[in-house]
């Protein structure tokens, strides 16, 4: 008899289990982009001159594609910072930039969650969070 009231009530908590997990399937979105989609911010160690940036980043999604705007929180990177492209690859966000109308440098990001990571021009490390 124990046998039988411990087997049904697996099967039960099984079958409930069962149910959720589609619920929670239906929550999440079907587009792949939306982890990129938000405001972050973060902070660039050890550029030249500047020492450490404090950036925030909004990143919006319409029918042309990606958007991105960079805001200076310290410093003045911002400041004279052309976006030429924001695109994602292998699950990277890429931006294209061009600083001072002189340096064509690239932002590669990486988003885990609300954490950031990734680097400036392949060299200078960013770190940071989703604020939005």
């Amino acid at each position: 008899m124990k046998k039988i009231v411990l087997t049904f009530f697996s099967i039960a908590i099984i079958s409930c289990g069962a149910l959720l997990n589609p619920a929670s399937q239906v929550a999440e979105s079907n587009n792949p982009n939306e982890k990129f989609l938000g405001t972050f911010e973060f902070q660039i160690f050890d550029l030249p001159m500047s020492g450490d940036v404090i950036m925030s980043l909004t990143v919006k999604e319409d029918e042309d594609g990606l958007t991105s705007v960079f805001e200076s929180l310290s410093g003045e990177l911002a400041e004279g910072m052309v976006i030429n492209e924001t695109e994602i690859e292998e699950d990277i966000l890429y931006i294209d930039v061009l600083i001072q109308n002189q340096y064509d440098v690239f932002f590669e990001l990486y988003v885990e969650g609300d954490e950031i990571t990734g680097y400036l021009a392949d060299t200078f490390e960013l770190a940071g969070k989703r604020i939005d």
